[in-house]
């Protein structure tokens, strides 16, 4: 299954959004969720996590050189 989350900054505080990655980390763990997609522009979210983000403009602009 897949769970889509669109910029959940907008309804958290600033110190929530910090920890809102390893919320949604443990959650996926009881809940076994092959995926989980969230679209963010909130540095407080990405935080040191940098490893697991996909930055869709960068790879959209990759995409379009080719052309």
């Amino acid at each position: 299954s897949v769970i889509l989350i669109d910029e959940p900054e907008i309804s958290l505080h600033v110190a929530w959004q910090k920890e809102f990655l390893d919320s949604i980390a443990r959650i996926q763990k009881l809940n076994e969720f092959s995926k989980i997609i969230i679209a963010t522009h909130s540095p407080q979210i990405v935080n040191n996590n940098w490893d697991i983000t996909y930055d869709l403009f960068e790879n959209n602009n990759k995409n379009m050189e080719g052309q």
